[in-house]
């Protein structure tokens, strides 16, 4: 047995030493997967490796309904992401633009008891929210929109969107935090041979369904707008965030056989947007009969994955036009012009898909040649309307922000996906 470091994690004999995010930071370890990318080593590290990286020994159930909410120890939260760039430059992923610090987060996230023993009293969560000394608690961990979102597993919780820092800070703090349960994970081992069968797309009786789920919505402007982000200075259009949690993910959670579904998971969010409740499960359904997905029956990353064109007829099928823009390359990258076309389409108030190189999009220096298709839901912009960056809605993780510059570098010379019509 190895020496135990930070949260009760175990260097193993042979296998990748932690090392430590900054001074006094988390204990971290490399993702497998993928080069320049990082996972914050919590109590129950070990769990979540074998988890990852044999995803075909698990399943993983969306929650219906309404996400139970439960309060957790955040050192059993694993799969919380860090990039090469963070790495490197601790103080940068540290810094919310207002100053933030690794101490500062910290010293809120040592309130959180006071804020739930005053809860528990009965003290409203908006008073809370509006003390000098408890709102900035109040309101990162309590508030319905700002909860993080995890997958429940046997013994360890897995990070699905938002709340980095605020996980990050509680495990250093020592305090529980309360999280919503977006997903359970099962051992396929644990599970009875009807479930185990249930977790599967039974390829062999697919007919295309008949089902309706509703019209999606049109409107001849769209409802939001661009309004000023916390610094004062830059604009942003809609709520991405929020919006970001009515969205679909991750991907591989309708069928175990089914996991490289990111376009049919991009499609459904569309759909979404649009105000239409459905999800990977139904584009499965309707796209594998219909031949608008690929398959492998011995791979389940290789099933689900689709073409610009693939997903310009799925989202005919389901009520929503749209057309197939090309995306132009300057210098190895996306051009300016294609940039603009895209903060112009998704701040109209349009459904927007493209394809970007996986190795680049997770923050490898080199591109893997790897499709993966995601949603664009949002723009940034300075006070004179330059494009500062993009919120994506990421199939795996949930949505994130991106540079103009790392999006720009990321995307492939495939097709975007466009809606015809405005659809929110």
């Amino acid at each position: 047995m190895g020496a135990a470091l930070g949260f009760g994690i175990t260097r193993k004999k042979g296998g990748t030493s932690p090392t430590q995010f900054g001074e006094n930071g988390p204990y971290i370890v490399p993702n497998v997967f993928s080069a320049g990318q990082y996972f914050v080593a919590g109590n129950q590290s070990d769990a979540f490796q074998d988890y990852w990286q044999n995803p075909g020994n698990y399943r993983s159930e969306a929650a219906s309904g309404a996400l139970k909410t439960e309060t957790v120890d955040p050192r059993d939260i694993e799969g919380v992401y860090l990039n090469q760039g963070e790495i490197n430059d601790p103080a940068r992923f540290w810094n919310d633009g207002n100053g933030g610090t690794m101490a500062s987060f910290v010293e809120i996230a040592k309130k959180v008891p006071v804020v739930q023993a005053a809860l528990d009293r009965g003290v409203p969560l908006r008073t809370l929210m509006n003390d000098p000394d408890l709102g900035a608690c109040a309101s990162i961990y309590f508030s319905e929109n700002n909860i993080p979102v995890v997958g429940k597993g046997n013994g360890f919780y897995t990070f699905d969107t938002n709340g980095r820092h605020r996980i990050i800070a509680a495990q250093l703090a020592g305090v529980k935090i309360p999280v919503k349960i977006g997903s359970t994970i099962t051992k396929v081992g644990s599970e009875t041979e009807e479930q185990a069968s249930s977790s599967k797309y039974q390829t062999q009786d697919a007919e295309i369904p008949t089902k309706k789920y509703g019209t999606p919505m049109a409107y001849s402007e769209t409802l939001h707008s661009f309004h000023t982000v916390a610094n004062g200075k830059n604009e942003v259009y809609d709520e991405p965030i929020e919006t970001g949690e009515t969205l679909y993910f991750p991907q591989g959670s309708a069928y175990t056989n089914f996991a490289g579904t990111c376009g049919l998971c991009s499609c459904a969010n569309v759909l979404r947007l649009a105000g239409v409740d459905i999800g990977e499960k139904e584009m499965i359904e309707y796209a594998y009969p219909a031949g608008l997905c690929g398959y492998n029956r011995f791979d389940a990353g290789d099933s689900g994955g689709t073409a610009p064109r693939d997903r310009q007829a799925i989202l005919a099928h389901f009520g929503i036009k749209s057309s197939l823009k090309p995306v132009t390359f300057e210098n190895e990258k996306a051009s300016d012009r294609t940039m603009t076309e895209l903060a112009a389409y998704v701040a109209e108030g349009r459904g927007v898909i493209i394809s970007v190189d996986a190795g680049y999009f997770y923050g490898s220096s080199t591109g893997t040649g790897e499709g993966h298709a995601v949603t664009v839901t949002s723009v940034m912009r300075d006070p004179k309307g330059n494009i500062l960056g993009y919120y994506v809605c990421d199939s795996n993780c949930g949505t994130r922000y991106y540079s103009k510059e790392d999006l720009q570098g990321s995307m492939r010379e495939r097709d975007m996906n466009v809606t015809d019509t405005i659809i929110r």
